[in-house]
């Protein structure tokens, strides 16, 4: 690309002459300033020079390399004419970049050297900078499409399942509560038919403590006291709140004050416990 901007530019310089006036700029313009990551946009490039370019000499004018744009392409173009006996040249470079990243960038300015025909400086000229705003590229509009028919789809599929269900949805509810009862039932009477009363009443206490972590989420390490607390501040009967309170004295008096129940007695808390369960 550096040999074709070179070899244009010595065009500009074989079509000077006809007059020592001299005027040079340098502008940059894009194709639209808002874009997607992923998109593309046309940076275009011109410099206009008027008078007699084999006076002076002049810098060549590159492409910015920016880390949030790639180049694709490049096409270059020149035009002359002559304006009130002046040769007048216009060349400029489009360059097509496609977007890598989102954000706010700046497209920063070309920067050519020039010699002042009067006073024979070095001179530097610059093009404006651009600001450009590239956003996140967006849900492409078929995916949103595909994607609502989906919803529709399985929102029609599960009233048509519910529906179909809807008779059977209390027979299974009721089923489900009678077989919970019976097996609840049986765990009892089990209990009760343990002939041993040490091991009786130590699966009593197992049964009971899983019946306040299970009813109530009281741990089981938790000591009588303290349970009593957590249950007095919990929205239960004044019933059920004594049978709890009565149960947890039971089992402090047989564990800790050598208390020692017969088995009608056991039983009989086996069956508090059993009507606390089926609350």
């Amino acid at each position: 690309m550096r040999k074709i901007i070179t070899l244009f530019f010595f065009l500009f310089i074989l079509a000077g002459g006809f007059s020592e006036q001299f005027h040079i700029a340098i502008k940059t313009s894009v194709d639209k300033k808002v874009v997607k990551a992923g998109e593309y946009f046309t940076l275009k490039l011109t410099l206009e020079t008027m008078g007699n370019l084999s006076s002076g000499s002049y810098s060549m004018p590159e492409l910015p390399d920016m880390d949030w744009a790639t180049i694709i392409s490049t096409f270059n173009s020149t035009s002359s004419n002559i304006v009130n006996n002046n040769m007048e040249t216009i060349f400029s470079i489009s360059a097509k970049y496609k977007t890598k990243k989102a954000g706010k960038f700046t497209i920063p300015p070309v920067k050519i050297s020039y010699n002042d025909l009067n006073t024979g400086q070095k001179l530097d000229l610059d093009s404006e900078s651009i600001q450009m705003m590239v956003k996140k590229p967006g849900v492409p509009l078929s995916f949103i499409i595909i994607l609502t028919i989906l919803i529709i789809i399985v929102f029609i599929l599960i009233i048509v399942i519910k529906n179909g269900n809807h008779a059977n949805i209390g027979d299974v509810v009721e089923q489900d509560v009678k077989n919970y009862q019976r097996e609840t039932k049986s765990r009892y009477e089990d209990l009760k038919n343990i002939q041993d009363l040490h091991i009786k009443f130590n699966k009593f206490e197992d049964a009971f403590r899983g019946f306040l972590l299970e009813k109530y989420q009281i741990m089981r390490n938790i000591l009588r006291d303290e349970i009593k607390e957590i249950i007095s501040k919990k929205e239960i009967s004044e019933d059920v709140q004594e049978t709890l309170s009565d149960i947890l004295d039971f089992i402090y008096l047989t564990k800790y004050k050598g208390s020692t129940p017969n088995g009608p007695e056991l039983d009989k808390w086996i069956e508090k416990l059993e009507y606390l369960s089926e609350k």
